[in-house]
């Protein structure tokens, strides 16, 4: 019987084992998983019938009717059986055959697909193994343990859990635990997915018994569905007054989570989503912030729309508000910062009208150990149970957090003080500048971070590329993962391969122990490869491999690993003429060169220079401690003509400069380096550019005496060349000695 090649083909795209017979039911052919997981040979087997090639087939061989290919022809209907079947080799596996018969002009084909169920089969009996030992695991532990459906229904019990509720097992099952228990805690604590949930409660029927409840879930292919919980019972009844000492690992999870946000907005946006999953959405928050020198309130006006108690506060304020709320919280003792309707002293005093329309409510500063920052408070509405622990807890987060709270004001502050135009994005991130081409990096920036692409930076040195790798890292999907730098250019060929893919143990001398290359130590997150224009033709075969097939080995080592990295580059040098020298290979360009992000040089956007020099000096104001509050007009020029080769690095180096020798409170010409003076006139203006030329040819001609072919190899022109600029420029060397002589004689 004749197969199409068409029909073929079909069979090899398939992902399962497939054997396909004739209308006697004799094989005719496979695909290559068939062949290789069902058939186990490569030999003929047309003679073969699929009875007598698999004997377990039928339960008794030679009864057709018993078979399922002669009730697929009979029936003319797929049909599909399951069982355990004896391969040719002798093997022994469950499989799920899927018969259908196909109609061809040669004549019918009975098509049989195979499913390997083996795995699946033993995992359920595995659970149910499981499931009976869990039983008898119950009983071994004298703590008392429960389990529940995902409605937290109870389920199954051991004894010290009848015991420590007082009822026995018959009048447990079935029950919802909130029949048991009183839970203290919010209820939205206990639907949490994939995390432990502890819960502050007692015992229904005997309120005086109180225990803590720890409640793990139990899922099943990402699903909840039901939980296992300890009860430990506690001694003492009442609340601490402290923050849950087992709670502190969650704590230390969303304050890891807030130290990422990038400004004062994503916390809020992120404080609100904790407030919501902690308390509930009849509640209304008011987060007060101080700037730096605690003069007056930082408000974010987008967040009035969603905390409308914020809005109406901010409506009521007088002139004389901010001195009342900084000066009540001057005096609030540390160990007794909350506020509560038992206690109020210590709320401000622009907050006491506000509290007293709520049943329930609490407040506390923010602050660190130096200095107070602002104050949350919280009116809470009747429906809302215990919140006692959720008080406790939001109060050590912000407590926790509060630093990286004073840095969002810092840049929440210097972002609005740059931001003229606020038409124009003045700042994205760590970058700043309004202009065209900034702003089309910006835009590069926003569409490939969520990408798994590889990015090449290309720019002059000073330009920021570092900064743009790491924006686009804090704003991927990996910007929880490491943020790893390699500096290409600072290492020996035989160094650089060793940072960046480690080495073993005596793979050289000096490799005294193991060391994890830089890509290992990216895993989950980026490697920043920067100068990657300087990297040896033998390192760049290795990284080649690695952008690939994301494999490589240590050197002296012979295991193959592998790491999830994502590549970004940097390099200041022209690529493509690389590649044309032969100095980088050309298919490694071509892996790197994915998406490309160019940094203009700050000579061909100038429009930014005010800006970034209010960066700079509101920065080095900070580290030096000084109060320089603005630049003069002559000194601004003078930055605005100079090209800056060293690009932004040099501008900042200069803004240093300048703010340490300052004195007051203006930055004027005589403040900036010496490099910049020589480029102005007698009258502190900036010179033209051939006064500059000028200037500078008569000062090399000097220092080479008058010697036009060392001046002209020095200033990197033709003697030709400079011949003509003296002309032109009508320069002269002293001629006062040979005028003496001649007068003399």
């Amino acid at each position: 019987m004749s197969i199409p090649n068409w029909f073929r083909s079909l069979m090899e795209s398939l992902p399962d084992p497939v054997v396909y017979y004739d209308s006697a039911c004799h094989i005719v052919g496979s695909n290559e998983k068939g062949k290789k997981e069902i058939l186990k040979t490569y030999n003929d087997l047309s003679y073969l019938r699929a009875c007598e090639l698999f004997s377990s087939l039928v339960a008794k061989p030679g009864k057709c009717e018993d078979c399922i290919f002669y009730r697929v022809r009979s029936e003319n209907k797929p049909l599909h059986v399951s069982g355990e079947i004896v391969l040719p080799d002798g093997h022994k596996s469950y499989f799920e055959r899927h018969v259908s018969i196909f109609n061809d002009t040669s004549g019918p084909i009975l098509l049989e697909l195979w499913k390997d169920l083996s795995q699946e089969r033993g995992l359920t009996i595995e659970n149910r193994t499981k499931d009976l030992f869990l039983k008898g695991l119950f009983n071994l532990f004298d703590i008392p343990m429960f389990t529940t459906d995902e409605h937290l229904r109870i389920t199954g019990m051991n004894r010290p859990f009848e015991q420590l509720v007082r009822l026995p097992f018959s009048h447990l099952l079935g029950r919802s635990l909130d029949d048991i228990i009183s839970i203290h805690s919010q209820p939205g604590n206990i639907n949490e997915n994939n995390v432990t949930v502890f819960i502050r409660s007692s015992v229904k029927r005997h309120p005086e018994v109180e225990c803590d409840i720890k409640m793990l879930p139990i899922t099943l292919n990402g699903r909840r569905i039901g939980m296992v919980g300890f009860a430990f019972r506690r001694a003492t009844s009442g609340f601490s007054k402290s923050f849950p000492h087992y709670e502190m690992e969650y704590l230390f999870e969303i304050s890891r989570e807030a130290s990422h946000k990038e400004n004062l907005a994503e916390f809020l946006e992120y404080l609100d989503t904790l407030l919501v999953k902690h308390f509930s959405e009849d509640t209304d928050p008011l987060l007060v912030l101080f700037d730096e020198e605690s003069r007056s309130f930082v408000w974010i006006p987008e967040q009035d729309e969603k905390w409308p108690l914020q809005l109406d506060f901010r409506k009521s304020m007088r002139p004389d508000t901010f001195a009342l709320f900084h000066a009540t919280l001057s005096g609030i003792p540390a160990t007794d910062s909350i506020a509560t309707p038992n206690n109020p002293t210590h709320l401000p005093k622009p907050l006491v009208p506000f509290a007293a329309n709520y049943p329930k409510w609490f407040g506390f500063p923010i602050a660190t150990h130096k200095r107070i920052l602002g104050y949350f408070f919280l009116g809470i509405s009747d429906g809302l149970p215990q919140y006692r622990e959720s008080m406790y807890m939001l109060h050590a987060f912000m407590t926790q957090v509060a630093g990286h709270v004073r840095q969002l004001v810092l840049r929440e502050l210097e972002s609005r003080s740059v931001s003229w135009d606020f038409g124009v994005v003045a700042r994205f991130g760590r970058l700043i500048g309004r202009s065209e081409k900034m702003r089309e990096v910006y835009e590069l920036i926003e569409l490939v971070a969520a990408s798994e692409a590889t990015v090449l930076i290309t720019g002059e040195n000073g330009t920021g590329k570092e900064l743009v790798a790491l924006e686009i890292h804090q704003r991927s999907p990996r910007s929880r993962g490491p943020f790893v730098v390699a500096h290409c250019s600072a290492y020996s060929p035989t160094l650089l391969e060793s940072e960046l893919f480690g080495h073993e143990r005596g793979a050289f001398t000096g490799a005294i122990k193991q060391k994890k290359g830089r890509i290992e130590r990216a895993q989950g997150g980026t490697l920043f490869l920067d100068e990657i224009g300087d990297i040896a033709p033998a390192t760049q075969v290795l990284l080649l491999r690695f952008l690939q097939d994301r494999k490589f080995e240590r050197v002296g080592g012979e295991k193959t690993l592998e790491a999830d990295v994502r590549i970004l580059a940097a390099t200041n040098k022209n690529l493509e003429e690389e590649v044309r020298t032969g100095r980088f290979r050309e298919d490694l360009f071509y892996r790197l060169n994915v998406i490309r992000i160019h940094l203009p040089p700050l000579r061909e956007r100038k429009e930014d220079i005010p800006l970034l020099c209010n960066h700079f000096i509101k920065k080095y104001n900070i580290r030096e401690n000084k109060k320089v509050k603005s630049i003069s007009q002559n000194a601004l020029s003078i930055l605005m003509e100079y090209d800056w080769p060293g690009n932004v690095r040099q501008l900042e180096n200069t803004l240093s400069h300048a703010v340490i020798l300052c004195p007051d409170d203006e930055i004027t010409p005589e403040h900036l380096p010496r490099f910049l003076k020589e480029s102005v006139g007698e009258n502190g203006q900036p010179t033209t550019l051939e006064e500059h030329e000028r200037r500078l040819i008569e000062k090399v001609l000097k220092d080479c005496n008058w010697n036009k072919h060392e001046a002209a190899r020095r200033l990197n022109i033709s003697r030709s060349t400079l011949y003509s600029k003296i002309k032109r420029y009508n320069l002269r060397k002293n001629e006062k000695p040979r005028e003496l002589y001649r007068a003399v004689r």
